[in-house]
């Protein structure tokens, strides 16, 4: 594991748009907006990736969020993605330790994200790694 370098940018590009079609959606990132956050001095996410033999199989990215009712910030792992083909190898595991170390660092009060309630395989990940499932509904508004 390692973080997102700018020589990262092709292929991690495509690992977004692949993840984004798993989840049955489709991302908009552009390839020039993926430079421009692996480029950037401080960067609006951190980016961690996974190798296998030089080849990017998987990442993870999380973004600083504030909380009110806690006066601390604490994490939105906005991705973690593993290519289908490099899955059950241990590469999601690793990408989570990789995310408690960087909440740890950085003294967050805790690491919060989403997955689709159909994708069972990543509940069972997350709970084996020992997640909580909250009772939330999801709500989105455009700007």
């Amino acid at each position: 594991m390692s973080a997102a370098q700018p020589e990262d940018c092709l292929a991690l590009h495509r690992l977004i748009h692949d993840h984004a079609a798993f989840e049955e959606a489709s991302a908009t990132v552009s390839l020039h907006q993926v430079a421009d956050v692996l480029a950037n001095r401080h960067p609006p996410a951190s980016i961690i990736v996974a190798r296998m033999d030089q080849e990017l199989v998987g990442y993870a990215s999380l973004t600083e969020v504030y909380s009110m009712w806690h006066g601390k910030r604490w994490l939105h792992l906005d991705c973690l993605f593993v290519r289908a083909q490099d899955r059950s190898l241990g590469i999601g595991a690793r990408l989570m330790a990789a995310v408690r170390s960087i909440a740890a660092n950085s003294d967050a009060l805790w690491v919060e994200w989403q997955t689709p309630s159909w994708n069972e395989a990543a509940i069972r990940f997350y709970r084996r790694e020992g997640a909580t499932v909250l009772p939330k509904v999801r709500l989105q508004l455009s700007a």
